[in-house]
C-alpha cells in the first residue's frame, strides 16, 4: 500500500511539473537524475538556442522527452539514455537513444506512451519517429518546425 501511496504522489508531482527557471535542458536533467537507476549513465546534449524556445514548444517537448525516457527504463533496460537538443532558426529536433532491449515497432500498437507523444508532436505541427530492433536499443525524435507556426 505505500508503495501505491508513493507511486500516486510522484505522478501527481510530474503531472504539475513544467519547464521553469532554467529551461528545456535544465528540466530534463532534473528528471533524468531523479528518476533513472544510478547504474544508467545519462546525457543531455543542447545545441542551439534552447532558451529562445516559446513555452508552449520547450513544454511539449520536456513532455516527449520524459515520456520516452520513461519507456527506455521501464521497458527497454538500458545501461546508456542519451538526449539531444538542436535547435536552429528554423527547427527544433529531440532525439532520446538508449542502448536498452528494443522492440518491433511494426509489433508494437501505437498506444500509451508512444500515442500520447505523437499527440503532442502534432499539436505542435510537429513530426515524431520511434525505431527500434530487438537487442539493438531504441531512438525516439521529434521535429517541430519554429517558422511555420510564427514561433
Amino acid at each position: 500500500m505505500r508503495q501505491v501511496v508513493q507511486t500516486l504522489q510522484q505522478f501527481s508531482v510530474e503531472l504539475r511539473r513544467t519547464v521553469e527557471a532554467g529551461g528545456l535542458e535544465r528540466a530534463l536533467r532534473a528528471y533524468l537524475a531523479a528518476n533513472v537507476e544510478p547504474g544508467v549513465t545519462t546525457a543531455v546534449r543542447p545545441r542551439g538556442r534552447l532558451d529562445a524556445l516559446p513555452a508552449d514548444v520547450s513544454e511539449e517537448v520536456y513532455l516527449i522527452m520524459r515520456e520516452a525516457a520513461r519507456n527506455a527504463v521501464r521497458h527497454g533496460d538500458p545501461s546508456h539514455l542519451e538526449i539531444e537538443i538542436e535547435v536552429t532558426d528554423r527547427t527544433l529536433r529531440a532525439t532520446l537513444t538508449d542502448d536498452g532491449r528494443g522492440f518491433v515497432p511494426v509489433a508494437a500498437p501505437l498506444t500509451g506512451g508512444l500515442s500520447a507523444m505523437k499527440e503532442r508532436a502534432t499539436a505542435l505541427n510537429g513530426r515524431l519517429t520511434a525505431s527500434s530492433a530487438p537487442g539493438a536499443g531504441t531512438r525516439v525524435e521529434v521535429r517541430v518546425p519554429l517558422v511555420e507556426s510564427g514561433r
